[in-house]
């Protein structure tokens, strides 16, 4: 998904795809799916008579033939939503959206203001209302995420700051600073094992799920730093995948990160997203609709 309310989805593994665009203009950043049938997407929208950006969720249960915003939603001033939800229609606009069953969800919203704080919501009811969790730092511009649950999982964000969504509250890892360098993607599995990257070569690892941080084992050359910068990260048992910005190659590794490798993409577009759909199965996805997929198992890289 991304601009215009374009969505390209694929019902065959990857091997054929459509494009289905949604009868608003907006601009989607996070896709969610629950089952092949049930899914959610999360961006944001102008609206003309505030003149400003609000969020946009919307909800398909027919494998994408057809979107629209949670049953029910309602704005803040309707009956049963109390003084301390945000409505669905009163979001923020959102830079990530995650859905762990029908009803229980978490979001991230953009800065209300410049240079304002991002929110991190809850919602218990299906995306009808959300909760803002309280933070420990005002200041942070969160732009990603990654969750076990509601309750557990890091955000990242500008300013090489990243976080912890610890039971109700955002905890700081590592506070903003006077930096250009953002931390764009991050990874964490339910063995422990946390990853989080970004500009300049950024990448760090823990074992103890994001309660302390370190370089991977394995050594990349510093120089990479100077012509890198880690858009996303994902991993799956001992696999890990990262990719970025310039494109054309995916850095790999199959062994937790003591040794590493790279991976050549037919098209040289900067990825955005990398995520693995199998054991050794990965999808890249980046600018110009770029799309490819490969078998960590095998040598190659197809783009469709």
């Amino acid at each position: 998904m991304g601009e215009r309310g374009v969505i390209v989805r694929s019902k065959d593994s990857g091997e054929t795809w459509s494009t289905h665009i949604l009868p608003i203009d907006c601009s989607l950043q996070s896709a969610c799916f629950l089952t092949n049938q049930i899914g959610f997407v999360a961006g944001s929208t102008f609206d003309t008579l505030s003149r400003k950006y609000r969020g946009i969720l919307l909800k398909t249960r027919d494998g994408g033939d057809s979107w629209s915003p949670p049953d029910g939603s309602r704005n803040s001033q309707s009956p049963g939503v109390s003084s301390t939800e945000v409505a669905v229609i009163d979001l923020p606009a959102l830079e990530y959206v995650r859905f762990f069953d029908l009803e229980n969800g978490i979001a991230i919203g953009c800065p209300a203001v410049p240079g304002g704080g991002s929110a991190v919501f809850r919602s218990n009811n299906g995306g009808l209302s959300w909760t803002q969790l309280a933070s420990d730092v005002q200041s942070h511009h969160l732009i990603s995420g990654s969750f076990l649950s509601v309750s557990d999982g890091i955000v990242v964000g500008h300013q090489a700051s990243y976080a912890a969504v610890v039971a109700n509250k955002v905890v700081s890892l590592a506070a903003p600073r006077n930096s250009l360098r953002r931390i764009h993607g991050s990874s964490l599995s339910q063995s422990g094992h946390a990853w989080v990257v970004g500009d300049g070569g950024f990448l760090l690892h823990s074992n103890n799920g994001g309660i302390s941080w370190a370089p991977p084992d394995g050594s990349l050359s510093p120089q990479l730093g100077e012509v890198l910068d880690y858009y996303s990260v994902d991993q799956k048992n001992t696999n890990i995948c990262i990719a970025g910005n310039p494109g054309g190659v995916i850095l790999q590794s199959g062994d937790m990160g003591k040794t590493w490798s790279f991976r050549r993409l037919e098209n040289p577009a900067p990825v955005h997203q990398v995520r693995f759909t199998g054991d050794t199965l990965a999808f890249a996805v980046g600018v110009f609709g770029a799309v490819s997929y490969t078998h960590l198992t095998l040598p190659t890289i197809c783009s469709v």
